[in-house]
């Protein structure tokens, strides 16, 4: 247990949100940025599955955080490195916050303890903003210039 209560007290110094699961997708550590960024304490947070926390979703309103999370699975199981993404979530008060995760795994420990996924992350909700409004002003460009083309 020394070797991970190290990895969480790196993860407790991280200006970045931090938070462990489990092999079974419960959360085992929360760090204090992750409480600054999404309004959860430690408290109420421990011991739950992170998709019930989280409640991520993809820009088109899809599940990303689910039971047999395939970002997880795929990054504990086999080893393979997650390339970071973007989830829509929920904060304590229910208000939607993007947020930029990557994903790093502790391997299996000598005393065969399952490997442990953490997930870093930081505040995304600016960018997603700032993404969406250049997407909809190229939409009214392409709308004006297509009016134009046909007058």
């Amino acid at each position: 247990m020394g070797e991970m209560n190290n990895i969480f007290e790196i993860l407790g110094n991280a200006a970045d949100g931090a938070f462990v699961i489990d092999e079974e997708q419960r959360i085992v550590y929360w760090n204090e940025a992750a409480e600054a960024i999404l309004g959860y304490t430690p408290e109420e947070v421990l011991g739950q599955s992170c998709y019930e926390i989280l409640g991520g979703c993809d820009d088109h309103g899809r599940a990303i955080c689910c039971p047999q999370c395939y970002i997880s699975v795929t990054a504990a199981l086999t080893g393979k490195a997650v390339t970071s993404y973007d989830v829509a979530t929920r904060t304590s008060s229910g208000q939607m916050r993007w947020i930029s995760v990557t994903i790093l795994v502790v391997p299996q420990t000598q005393d065969s303890s399952p490997p442990l996924v953490v997930h870093l992350f930081r505040d995304a909700t600016k960018k997603k903003q700032r993404e969406k409004f250049i997407l909809q002003m190229l939409v009214e460009a392409e709308t004006i210039q297509a009016a134009t083309v046909t007058s």
